[in-house]
């Protein structure tokens, strides 16, 4: 007789009244559970690792040291903003503060002056360029409009899909 104790043999002992079928479901279930429990804690692992990641690169991008993660309270969301209320608060322990909030960072600004260094004539083909790029930006959208509603009369007027195909080969030529 061996030393080793083999849980399924018991049991198969104990049940050995029951069905084969429900055995073999006690098991799956016994394998689905174990392995729900290993990929929990590997979950867990790595939204753990994910969530020190972004407390990290927003302490840097605030210019922070990001050691400073290690005293973030995990209560704190992992963002730009909920960050920057916890740097306001206490900060000054670190000598940090908060980050700008991406409002103040991306206000417009207005074009800059062009430098003596750039002749004019420079600058007003820039400034052509630009304006010829708006243009045909809202030109393509005509197209694309007119286009879209020739689609859509053409999907009302047709009756088979061969006529669809010759229809839509007449809209490409």
């Amino acid at each position: 007789m061996s030393d080793s104790f083999d849980y399924d043999d018991f049991e198969q002992q104990q049940n050995s009244g029951e069905p084969d079928w429900l055995r073999k479901l006690r098991k799956e279930h016994r394998d689905f559970t174990r392995q729900n429990k290993e990929l929990t804690d590997q979950l867990n692992g790595l939204r753990k690792e994910q969530r020190g990641a972004t407390v990290k690169s927003v302490l840097e991008a605030a210019g922070v040291n990001p050691k400073v993660a290690g005293f973030v309270p995990a209560d704190i969301e992992p963002t730009r903003e909920a960050i920057g209320a916890w740097l306001t608060e206490y900060g000054d322990i670190f000598g940090a503060t908060a980050p700008q909030t991406p409002a103040l960072q991306e206000q417009p600004q207005a074009a800059p002056a062009p430098s003596p260094a750039v002749p004019e004539d420079v600058v007003a083909q820039l400034q052509r360029i630009q304006g010829a790029d708006t243009a045909a930006t809202a030109v393509n959208q005509d197209v694309e409009t007119q286009a879209v509603s020739a689609l859509q009369n053409l999907g009302a007027n047709v009756q088979s899909s061969q006529d669809f195909f010759r229809a839509l080969q007449g809209l490409v030529r």
